[in-house]
């Protein structure tokens, strides 16, 4: 009788596990931790309701992810308003449209308007660095997190 054979049984359970769907269910899990430290620093910038006042065509902001072959891939959505929120935005003219005249609302009793020769300027704001410090903090606990995930997985076979 072979002595090993529950061991090899146990061994061969773990390296099923760990070459399909446990590692997709242990990269979900990091997935899932990721996603969370980016939607908390999307609502630490740009407050509960995760949208930019005075940017009503921006969007509420979130985040995804993808579990790859290769990791993780995390998407900030949408992108654009997240490198807002890191790198800040350059002063700006607004866009002057036709000929003549051009009326901005911004307000019920606030309309304003601008020439070619005087546009509204719209200022300039400062980075957050949401992105920056989201993904710092997402590279130091990955690995703790994925170690937690696996030993869950491996736990479930062994036992």
């Amino acid at each position: 009788m072979n002595e090993f054979a529950p061991l090899l049984h146990k061994l061969d359970n773990l390296k099923q596990v760990f070459d399909g769907a446990g590692m997709d269910r242990a990269l979900t899990e990091v997935g899932m931790k990721g996603k969370k430290v980016l939607l908390d620093q999307a609502q630490s910038w740009a407050g509960p309701d995760m949208r930019l006042s005075g940017w009503p065509r921006g969007g509420k902001l979130s985040a995804g992810f993808d579990v790859t072959s290769s990791g993780v891939v995390f998407k900030p959505r949408p992108y654009g308003l997240w490198i807002v929120g890191d790198r800040g935005r350059r002063e700006t003219a607004a866009p002057k449209r036709g000929k003549g005249v051009r009326r901005l609302s911004f307000g019920p009793d606030e309309v304003r308007s601008a020439t070619r020769t005087q546009p509204i300027r719209i200022g300039g704001t400062r980075g957050h660095q949401v992105l920056t410090i989201a993904r710092k903090q997402i590279e130091q606990e990955a690995p703790r997190w994925l170690l937690d995930a696996v030993r869950a997985e491996a736990g479930k076979v062994w036992s």
